[in-house]
């Protein structure tokens, strides 16, 4: 299994193929940013793990011509600062499913398809308990990309998250496809916000976005009182939702 595991400004473990190149670097300057660098090269599956505590990340993670990835990544940050950024080559295609559980956290992602026919398909499963900010750019530039941006965030009670979603479609990037479908699942007393925007410089694009708020407050959400939420769907998508951030905890 390929994986990283950064903690703070270090790499605690490591285990990658040779179809994936990584380096971390810090600057040791005013912001003192870690760079964490990663390049996909061949088809593989990589999971990445950040902890930290008052930290500022860049993470570039470059996907190469012909190349299938599937990207998992699993985040526990305090009080720290996350951008991302994914680049996307000729007929690359990439899966990233991002688990999240973050406190006073700044998130950027970004997403540069490149290559003609490539595909982005991004979905985040998120806990906020307390204030956090988070924003998505696609910048579409290659003829025929497609993206893809989905997911959840639960928003607990007395939490306020920011969701910003940015599509940008080039004049000259014909036949692209672009798709956004983020839920917001509230709790009593949260405060959420959805801004999705669309910058469409082409005819031949095909966009949608489903964006949308779901009030939750049927149950205790301080301790997940999973029992007393009467709405079967919703509460096996929770259990799966806890179930796959429970795995942060272990690292």
């Amino acid at each position: 299994m390929n994986k990283i595991v950064v903690v703070d400004d270090k790499t605690k473990d490591i285990k990658l193929s040779d179809n994936i190149e990584f380096h971390i670097e810090t600057y040791d300057t005013l912001f003192s940013i870690t760079n964490v660098g990663i390049e996909v090269k061949n088809d593989e599956s990589l999971f990445l793990f950040i902890s930290s505590n008052d930290k500022k990340y860049r993470v570039n993670i470059d996907i190469a011509k012909d190349t299938h990835a599937n990207l998992y990544i699993f985040e526990k940050v305090i009080d720290s600062k996350v951008q991302y950024s994914f680049t996307l080559g000729e007929n690359a295609n990439v899966l990233i499913k991002h688990f999240n559980k973050n406190s006073l956290s700044k998130q950027m992602i970004e997403a540069n398809l490149i290559g003609t026919d490539c595909c982005f398909n991004y979905e985040i499963r998120k806990i906020c308990n307390n204030k956090d900010t988070i924003d998505f750019y696609i910048h579409h530039c290659g003829e025929g990309s497609i993206s893809k941006l989905g997911g959840a965030i639960i928003s607990l009670a007395n939490s306020a998250i920011n969701a910003q979603l940015s599509t940008f479609v080039e004049e000259e990037c014909n036949n692209a496809n672009s798709f956004q479908q983020l839920n917001l699942l509230k709790m009593g007393g949260a405060k959420t916000e959805i801004k999705p925007n669309l910058y469409i410089d082409n005819n031949t694009a095909t966009i949608n976005h489903n964006n949308n708020i779901s009030v939750i407050d049927d149950f205790i959400e301080s301790d997940f009182m999973i029992n007393d939420i009467y709405d079967k769907n919703l509460k096996e998508e929770i259990i799966i939702f806890l179930d796959r951030i429970g795995g942060l905890e272990n690292e």
